[in-house]
């Protein structure tokens, strides 16, 4: 990454470069210099969130479509790696960081917690229930989407309570145990789940 003299050194020289940004002849040099500094952080940036899979952003490919690429690829790997996951028991590790997820609604109101219960029976105790008390990988994958769903729905409508908020931190906790127990349980899938 090339950043500009500006973006290198911050404050007066920053504020001076964006000043000169304006400038005709020299501020389209600016400009341009600054783009192209955002653009080869946020390849960068994606290169190092593909290392793990040996792959790199096909060349010029930037902005929306090189997120969706990158989601595209992390997805499809996910996918494969929870597809070498059998049907796996849930175990007492899980069920106790479940319990503790539950235990930080202590002070919130009643129907919090009654709520978190409902979440994690639908989105794990049934799916397990009807796999003769396991999870396999598509189930794992199903519970964990709509939880990260839950608790970006919840974070990002601005009318969330406080008890709101310590709900989608408790699915968080319970959608990070699921990751835990699944690294846990799976030895020889470990190194690709992480």
């Amino acid at each position: 990454v090339t950043p500009t003299p500006g973006q290198i050194m911050g404050g007066a020289f920053k504020s001076a470069e964006e000043k000169l940004a304006s400038a005709p002849i020299v501020g389209q040099a600016i400009k341009s210099g600054q783009t192209r500094a955002v653009e080869q952080l946020n390849v960068a940036a994606i290169n190092r969130a593909l290392a793990p899979l040996n792959q790199k952003l096909p060349k010029g490919m930037i902005g929306s479509e090189a997120i969706s690429h990158v989601d595209d690829v992390l997805s499809k790997s996910y996918d494969d790696v929870l597809g070498r996951i059998g049907p796996t028991k849930p175990d007492a590790t899980l069920a106790t960081e479940i319990t503790g997820a539950l235990g930080n609604l202590a002070n919130m109101k009643d129907d919090t917690a009654a709520q978190f219960k409902k979440i994690v029976q639908n989105e794990l105790g049934q799916r397990a229930l009807k796999n003769g008390g396991a999870l396999d990988g598509e189930a794992i994958k199903a519970a964990e989407s709509n939880l990260g769903q839950m608790v970006r729905r919840i974070r990002s409508t601005p009318a969330s309570s406080a008890d709101d908020l310590a709900l989608a931190e408790a699915i968080e906790d319970t959608q990070q145990a699921v990751r835990s127990w699944l690294e846990r349980t799976n030895p020889a899938q470990a190194k690709d789940l992480k």
